[in-house]
């Protein structure tokens, strides 16, 4: 068992750090942290849970690569870790550390959030998904290759019903839809291209 967690009611793990949120909707995290992302304000990496500093009513978490989000109650995201590729969401494509949550712009209402590698996304309650961070291989599915530093709208989905890493989303006609680069098949649709 992980030492002193206990009332956990939530967990995700990226490749290299996990965070846990407890039943008072605070979130610990541990791993690495070379970025800052499991949110303590420091770039010490930590074989025990910390407290991610300032984030409370938190409902959700995602994990990328050395980036982490929370959505929190009323729908608000903030994120915090690597930013280079603006996929924090707080309009920066700086390379810099971003060791303690932050707002992702023009996100107040999301009711679920995605992360895979330097890239996030989240769904709104409309159905409409939206994304934010690397787009080299369209991984935004914004129709191009753009990054983008805040929500950009995934296009032709209005109708999402869940989410599923950062590029594919279930649809309210129990359809899945995909994007961003399929070089090895993982679109499903019988190609090998960047869709």
């Amino acid at each position: 068992p992980v030492p002193d967690l206990a009332g956990i009611t939530a967990i995700s793990a990226g490749p290299k750090h996990v965070c846990a949120i407890r039943d008072d909707y605070t979130v610990f995290c541990w791993g690495f942290n070379r970025s800052g992302q499991l949110g303590d304000g420091t770039r010490t990496d930590s074989a025990t849970p910390v407290q991610v500093a300032g984030l409370e009513d938190v409902l959700e978490i995602a994990l990328g690569s050395e980036h982490t989000c929370g959505r929190v109650r009323g729908g608000s995201v903030y994120c915090w870790g690597h930013c280079g590729y603006g996929e924090l969401g707080n309009g920066s494509f700086t390379a810099s550390w971003i060791p303690q949550p932050e707002k992702v712009l023009n996100l107040d209402d999301a009711v679920e959030i995605s992360a895979a590698g330097f890239r996030s996304c989240a769904r709104r309650g409309s159905g409409q998904v939206v994304c934010w961070g690397n787009n080299e291989y369209g991984g935004l599915g914004d129709g191009t290759l753009l990054s983008r530093a805040e929500p950009s709208a995934v296009l032709g989905l209005m109708d999402a019903t869940g989410l599923a890493g950062a590029h594919c989303a279930l649809r309210a006609d129990e359809t899945v839809a995909c994007w961003g680069s399929g070089v090895v098949g993982q679109l499903g649709d019988g190609s090998w291209d960047i869709v």
